[in-house]
């Protein structure tokens, strides 16, 4: 993983040659899917770039509810993120070869569904995603500024 230098570094000249990326990000990869989506069994039977499409769809669909909070693309973000694109790429994957209400597929569309409401939550600002960095090359919450600064007076000792 590039350390915060390296991304700023290739931000800056991506920005500087009006190059910055505007396609979709994909916020999950294979190996997330299997620790945060599904297990590999579970998709064992599709070809990988299904998958991936999959995820690619579902970053898509999380820039969605993100592009109001952030400027997109988005350079870094955290666990937050990636778990909620597996767990709609999971549904979307299982929902295609047949939706079960009698079996895991309705634990599949509860997530599914939560990981919706936590998006509309970020959307809305409600809800901030971890270790993000979007665009402007700003590490702060987008909108929503830098965090508060906090002055008290001195201890009165009692």
């Amino acid at each position: 993983m590039p350390t915060q230098a390296e991304i700023d570094a290739a931000l800056a000249v991506l920005r500087s040659a009006g190059q910055m990326p505007t396609g979709p990000v994909a916020y999950a990869t294979l190996e997330d899917m299997q620790d945060f989506g599904l297990p590999q069994g579970a998709w064992a039977m599709m070809k990988p770039s299904t998958v991936e499409r999959a995820l690619r769809a579902s970053s898509a669909v999380a820039d969605s509810y993100l592009r109001g909070q952030y400027q997109l693309p988005l350079i870094s973000w955290g666990l937050d993120l990636t778990q909620a694109v597996c767990t709609l790429a999971a549904w979307d994957l299982m929902s295609v070869r047949g939706y079960n209400p009698e079996g895991h597929d309705e634990k599949l569309k509860e997530r599914a569904d939560s990981t919706r409401d936590w998006l509309k939550g970020v959307a809305g600002g409600s809800v901030h995603l971890s270790s993000v960095k979007d665009a402007s090359g700003d590490a702060s919450m987008a909108r929503g500024g830098p965090a508060a600064f906090i002055q008290t007076k001195p201890l009165r000792g009692w």
